[in-house]
């Protein structure tokens, strides 16, 4: 196991905030990727989490999030990717940071909790919903059919950013990609988003520059669309409905 581009101060919350007083320009870096790859050749992309919220489960609220399993040769890109971020310097493994060792009793208490929490899974709806034969049944019966898509570009930001001085386009591969189809789309331009920011004009990230943000901010090129006599649609979660207040701020 390894993390990308972590907090190297693990003594509390105070530690932490002067790390970043020192080093948000790395921190702020981040990497939020989430790639389930087996043998090559299946894998499952997309925006959700391990959470009863992300998979509709949850009797509070739940998330928009969705996922897309891939098959063919998109599947070496998604790899290739996840490779680049394991084998880049700012990849740590977790036993660098080595804290205290933990006592006999805190292990079986661990382990104890763990088998609390699988007895109480069992009882859970959603579980018990995928136990029945039925229900199961009639989920695959109803289900879509596999959507097959000849062209299939895996966009990633190179981990490399890390450190880097560079912003806007030039130091995003995502943003680029997005903003170059953007302005090549020539009747209609589909987009889903989590998470989108739409800032005044003008309004610049700290150390972006306000020429940048005009030319390509994605809320004015969607107007620019529009005037054009091309037809925009971007559909994305507000702000109210977002799990975590964190990531909807100046983060890249």
């Amino acid at each position: 196991m390894r993390l990308f581009n972590p907090y190297y101060n693990r003594t509390g919350v105070l530690g932490q905030v002067t790390e970043w007083l020192w080093r948000a320009h790395r921190l702020n870096r981040r990497m939020h990727n989430k790639a389930w790859i087996a043998d090559n050749r299946v894998c499952i992309v997309g925006g959700r989490n391990i959470g009863d919220e992300y998979f509709g489960a949850s009797e509070h609220s739940n998330f928009s999030d969705l996922d897309v399993v891939l098959s063919g040769p998109v599947v070496a890109d998604v790899s290739a990717a996840f490779d680049g971020y394991w084998n880049n310097p700012n990849a740590v493994p977790v036993s660098r940071f080595e804290g205290r060792a933990p006592r006999p009793e805190e292990l079986e208490q661990l382990i104890v909790g763990a088998r609390e929490y699988r007895l109480q899974a069992e009882e859970d709806p959603y579980v018990a919903a995928l136990r029945d034969e039925r229900k199961r049944a009639e989920l695959f019966a109803n289900r879509p059919p596999p959507l097959t898509v000849e062209n299939v570009n895996v966009l990633v930001d190179d981990p490399a950013k890390v450190g880097a001085e560079t912003t806007g386009l030039e130091a995003s591969n995502v943003l680029a990609a997005l903003a170059a189809a953007m302005s090549s789309a020539t009747d209609e331009l589909t987009d889903r988003l989590v998470l989108f920011r739409a800032r005044p004009r003008g309004h610049a990230q700290p150390g972006e520059r306000r020429e940048a943000w005009r030319a390509h901010g994605g809320a004015h090129e969607l107007a620019r669309r529009h005037r054009r006599g091309r037809r925009a649609h971007w559909l994305w979660r507000a702000s109210g409905a977002n799990c975590c207040a964190a990531a909807s701020s100046f983060t890249r």
